[in-house]
């Protein structure tokens, strides 16, 4: 499950002070070139958790304090960053990991091992914390109807009952330390705000209204260690700030002003301070201030992103520094020569092809986790930067290559967006709603654009936008629609077949001219994880995991039936005649992802690349003989700081 993390506009200024401290010192512990992923320290700071790379997908290890000692438990995920919670008494960790399912909850010894099955079904769920009883875990799940509720299981009896009684709105939520109350995040219309429920599932009362309300990383409780206060962010102003609310009297009051994004707080355990990440400055770094307010002081100052901030003790922070430099290659099929399409000094992200081959559309990665649209041809050369500095993803080509439609916090919130590129005045912007938007494609014609949105319902519908006014339609009614995949070949109408979770299972569906669904696979072909659609429409590749595996199914759409599978792969284009399929091969032991061709005819496969670094986001160039892919070399590295220098600045 990925961090619910929503993004708003970010302007520029330079964050500094009068007195500004002097930066503490932030200790590496993992190797320079290591990748390890969401470090948890343990309660009481002596251990840490955290996933490496392993054969298929992830390991989960544990290490002492200082990254020494480092041992791996044995258990694997097929997802990445996925939760870790440890016992109070650093005994036990409980995380997602394969077992009849590759998204089973277990419960592992730290000592030996050892692990215990605590809930073992198909739907998602992540862990979330020990419960204070001792002998519960809490979780959070997908269940019938996409929703998404928070639920307790015995480590004794793995009985499964919710966390709050008798609350059927979709939720997400925490016990205090005490076990005596529940904090939870209700997700109704679009709208998150934040409740405060008696353990029993009594006394409910709201301590937000505005409903841009979230939480930072799920695996951090936002209750202070006196369960006192808790720590949220906030998008109300139209951007993320820091806010702390009182349990008692259910007040609140906001921490930070900035206009930049604080997000993912933390509080330190003795509850004086709070830490939190910001974007000031164009980058992501460390930040910490004192819980009773005053001035912000800086901890980190790298371009590197740093993400999963927490407190090991009073006075130091843990945290990973991440780093991901991505650039184009373009690879001949025939004799596996290979040409850099973008220089060193340009970071460059997802990219997708024209439907004439001829220009990528792609994301130049900035700091601080902004980009730039731009474009260029797919043979290299001069780029042209058509949207700056905000969070555009979902990138569409019309069907004509005139237009590009896309996603975008550009105009303050996270909307659907057109632009066209050889046009500097071709820029509008298509919704303006509460919500995020996902932009999934085009009208046959490309008169219009198809979204995902989250307006009038629970987990998302399709709607479709016209590009020249009139009023959007609403193409779905099911509210339990989280992506798509569109294809609009020349001679039929457009095809559709859209994830939707039912009983908390992602199964596809086609959708009908009138907006119904029509069922593709069901709950019992087990969860869809990816969706790709050939160009022609004809075929599908569908990602589902299973015991200890994912697999890739290559399905025919007008009969269901499956023409060809491939352990582990994740797909990534078809040829533009609908002959082979790029997809992603898994990281072996120590080593990155690499890339492979599906012959769709034979059923034969080819490994393509065999390279240290990660290939991805790949396409065949025109002519079909060869690719264009990005590569990266992706590092995560786990790190300590001392901030008691920083915190005396920081004191009121």
């Amino acid at each position: 499950m990925t961090r619910l993390v929503l993004s708003s506009l970010v302007l520029v200024i330079t964050a500094c002070g009068p007195s500004a401290p002097e930066l503490p010192e932030s200790r590496p512990l993992s190797p320079e070139l290591a990748r390890d992923i969401l470090p948890t320290p343990s309660p009481d700071g002596s251990q840490v958790a955290f996933w490496r790379p392993a054969a298929e997908g992830f390991g989960l290890w544990v290490a002492d304090a200082e990254l020494g000692n480092a041992r791996s438990t044995g258990i694997a995920t097929a997802f990445n960053e996925q939760p870790i919670v440890w016992s109070s008494d650093g005994a036990h960790l409980a995380v997602m990991g394969d077992g009849e399912n590759t998204v089973d909850l277990v419960m592992v010894s730290v000592s030996d091992g050892a692990v215990t099955p605590l809930v073992q079904t198909p739907q998602f769920k992540a862990p979330i914390q020990f419960h204070p009883d001792g002998d519960r875990v809490v979780f959070v799940a997908l269940t019938a109807g996409g929703s998404l509720n928070t639920f307790t299981v015995s480590r004794s009896t793995r009985e499964v009952r919710p966390l709050v009684a008798g609350l059927e709105t979709p939720h997400l939520g925490f016990a205090s330390p005490d076990g005596a109350t529940a904090l939870y995040a209700a997700f109704e219309q679009g709208a998150t705000t934040l409740w405060l429920a008696d353990a029993d599932g009594g006394n409910r009362r709201q301590l937000t209204t505005e409903g841009y309300e979230e939480f930072g990383n799920i695996a951090i409780s936002p209750f202070s260690h006196d369960g006192r206060q808790v720590v949220y962010t906030s998008r109300r102003t139209g951007k993320r700030d820091v806010w702390v609310a009182d349990v008692a009297n259910g007040t609140t009051r906001q921490l930070t002003t900035e206009i930049q994004d604080d997000f993912e707080p933390s509080w330190s355990p003795d509850g004086r301070s709070v830490a939190f990440l910001s974007n000031r400055g164009r980058q992501t770094d460390v930040w910490i201030m004192s819980a009773a307010g005053g001035e912000a002081q800086r901890v980190t100052d790298s371009i590197e992103e740093e993400a999963w901030v927490g407190g090991v003790g009073d006075n130091t922070l843990s945290f990973s520094v991440q780093h991901s430099p991505g650039a184009f290659w373009a690879r001949s099929l025939g004799d596996g020569t290979e040409t850099r399409l973008t220089p060193d000094s340009l970071d460059v992200g997802f990219f997708v092809m024209s439907n004439d081959q001829s220009r990528l559309a792609f994301l130049v990665d900035l700091a601080g986790g902004l980009n730039d649209l731009a474009v260029m041809p797919a043979t290299g050369g001069e780029l042209r930067i058509v949207a700056r500095g905000a969070h555009h993803n979902n990138l569409r080509w019309s069907p004509d290559d005139r237009r590009l439609a896309y996603t975008s916090d550009q105009g303050g919130s996270q909307d659907a967006w057109v632009v066209t590129p050889d046009d500097a005045t071709g820029l509008r912007q298509l919704t303006d709603w509460v919500g995020s938007e996902q932009v999934l494609g085009w009208s046959a014609d490309g008169s219009a654009i198809y979204i995902n949105a989250e307006r009038e319902s629970q987990l998302g519908d399709l709607w479709r936008i016209p590009l020249e006014g009139g009023e959007p339609e609403r193409v779905t009614r099911e509210g339990t629609i989280p992506f798509a995949a569109i294809a609009t070949p020349a001679t039929t109408r457009e095809i559709i077949l859209a994830v939707r979770l039912d009983a908390g299972v992602r199964s596809v569906a086609h959708v009908r001219e009138d907006g119904s669904l029509a069922p593709f696979t069901t709950a019992a072909d087990g969860n869809v994880v990816g969706l790709q659609l050939s160009p022609g429409g004809d075929l599908v590749a569908l990602v589902s995991p299973g015991a200890g595996t994912v697999t890739m199914r290559l399905v025919r759409v007008a009969d269901r039936q499956t023409i060809a599978t491939v352990p582990n792969g994740a797909p990534q284009n078809f040829s533009l005649d609908g002959t082979r399929l790029l997809y992603q091969l898994p990281a072996g032991e120590g080593k990155a992802p690499d890339l492979g061709i599906l012959d769709i005819a034979t059923g034969t496969t080819t490994r393509v690349t065999t390279t240290p670094e990660t290939e991805s986001h790949a396409a065949f160039a025109a002519g079909g003989n060869s690719i264009i892919l990005r590569r990266v070399r992706i590092t995560e590295r786990v790190m300590r700081a001392d901030v008691s220098g920083v915190l005396r600045a920081a004191a009121p």
